[in-house]
């Protein structure tokens, strides 16, 4: 990965081609022509950079951005940077656990929920019903503070004995809590 503060578009543009037609030229010369992609910033950099790459006899394919978010690895970047930014997203979290790197099953998934929901310390029930009568009530950060999602629980999984084999070994909970796990192997 290279990274470059540059004036200009312009010189963006240049310097991001002169980079990619060096790697492509040094790669097609030796019989394995690589891949690559740039994400731009706004829709109108994509022309430019295009053909800056097709003057340096680049082949290029511009995928807009409704292609590109189409894709399986956008989206678990995305997903990802959901869940970093909100770790109740769960929806986002659920999309990674269940995919290709962690591949946790629904029976482990349930029991993820179950260990988030006890992690969370009760509220006396004046507080609960407070704020079911509230407009607006957990709009605001903060009302959240009390709340966990399936990143807690992995942080804390509880027992491996509520989770199956393959959820308290290598690919499910205990290896998606692990910074440090390698990701489950693919099939052939």
């Amino acid at each position: 990965m290279r990274a470059a503060l540059l004036p200009d578009v312009a010189a963006e543009v240049a310097w991001t081609a002169d980079g990619i037609a060096e790697l492509w030229h040094a790669g097609h010369a030796d019989g394995t022509p690589p891949t690559a992609a740039v994400l731009v910033r706004r829709r109108s950099d994509m022309d430019a950079l295009a053909a800056a790459l097709r003057d340096r006899r680049v082949p290029v394919e511009v995928v807009g951005l409704g292609g590109l978010l189409s894709t399986p690895e956008v989206r678990d970047l995305v997903s990802a940077l959901r869940v970093v930014s909100d770790p109740l997203a769960g929806p986002a979290a659920v999309r990674l656990l269940t995919g290709p790197r962690w591949r946790l099953g629904i029976a482990d998934l349930a029991a993820l929920w179950q260990r988030a929901r006890e992690l969370v310390p009760p509220r006396p029930a004046a507080a609960r019903a407070a704020v079911g009568r509230r407009p607006g009530a957990g709009a605001l950060p903060g009302e959240q503070a009390e709340q966990a999602g399936l990143v807690d629980a992995l942080d804390d999984p509880g027992g491996p004995e509520r989770y199956s084999p393959a959820g308290s070994t290598g690919s499910g909970a205990s290896a998606a809590s692990s910074p440090s796990c390698a990701p489950a192997p693919r099939p052939r």
